[in-house]
Parts: C-alpha cells; sequence; structure tokens
C-alpha cells in the first residue's frame, strides 16, 4: 500500500455528525452522505450560493471534502461530514472536533466511489494496521478525504489518513 508520512499540527473540523454502529458502517455512512447532499449541499448548488448561516458555514468550512470517524467504543463510531474549520460561527446542527499535532499516514485510492474508498478502508484496517511493525494508532480515529470531480470515474482520487505513532518496543 503506497502512502506518505504527514506531521500535522493540530486542526479543528466541522460538520454534521452521526453515531454509526460499526456493523452498518458500510451502508450507514453512504446513506448518510446521500441524506446531507440531497438535505443541504444540492440546494446551494442549485441556487449558487449560500442562504443562510447554516449553509455560509457549509461553504466555508468546504464542508464534504472529509468523513471523520472517531472511535470512541466498541460498538460505534461517530461520524462527521466534515471540512476544516476555519473559524467563525458554529450553526446548530454542526460539530467541533479538534485533533491535536500528530503524524498521519496518508494513502490514496482511485476508481468509483463508495467501492475505491471502502476496499482501501478494508485492507488498511485488516492488513496494512495489524502486520505494521513501526507504527500504532496514536488515536482511535481516521479521516477519509475526498477529491472533487466525479465521483463514477475510474480516476476519481480519494485517501484516508490514519493518526500514528511509532510502537514501541515489546
Amino acid at each position: 500500500m503506497q502512502y506518505t508520512m504527514e506531521e500535522m499540527k493540530g486542526f479543528s473540523v466541522i460538520g454534521f455528525q452521526r453515531v454509526i454502529p460499526y456493523e452498518r458502517g458500510y451502508q450507514d455512512c453512504p446513506a448518510f452522505w446521500s441524506e446531507i447532499v440531497g438535505t443541504h449541499m444540492g440546494p446551494i448548488a442549485r441556487r449558487g450560493g449560500p442562504e443562510t448561516e447554516l449553509e455560509r458555514a457549509i461553504c466555508e468550512n468546504s464542508i464534504g471534502e472529509l468523513g471523520v470517524c472517531i472511535c470512541e467504543d466498541d460498538q460505534a463510531f461517530r461520524y462527521l461530514i466534515a471540512g476544516f474549520y476555519q473559524g467563525g460561527p458554529v450553526p446548530e446542527g454542526l460539530t467541533l472536533f479538534t485533533f491535536p499535532d500528530m503524524t498521519w499516514a496518508k494513502f490514496t485510492t482511485h476508481g468509483k466511489m463508495p467501492q475505491s474508498l471502502q476496499a482501501l478502508n478494508t485492507e488498511l484496517f485488516t492488513r496494512w494496521i495489524p502486520e505494521n511493525r513501526e507504527y500504532d494508532f496514536a488515536m482511535r480515529a481516521n479521516i477519509e478525504w475526498y477529491s472533487r470531480g466525479d465521483m463514477d470515474s475510474e480516476d476519481y482520487e480519494c485517501g484516508i489518513w490514519v493518526p500514528v505513532r511509532g510502537k514501541k518496543p515489546v
């Protein structure tokens, strides 16, 4: 698997949040995206711009560039359809989450969505993480990154970022 390592200063994300059971992730995350795109992003695009404080926050923070998974227990994870927080008001319905300074392993893939990202996710968590001799999770979270473009294209690029730290010797 091809990846790059990047030291990143702490940053915040802002987005719509839902709690999703692990076993439903591959079904519920795409359904959540469809709901948010249909309810919020589609109307903004059709009108040519934002009209409300919530819509301005969506546009100003590029909500939809990221999918953020935050694992807090063994049953479910918090999932945010998010963007990098640029400051400003946090309208009702949006949530902030802050990541500390960390090293991130950044993986990319190409192909139709959601299949290409789900295949990368499966390989990452069933092969790369368990077999890796250099790195452990720095926290139980990951970030899905989405480029602009046609998500039905075989050339569509997206990725998964995982916070890591060096393994401690045994």
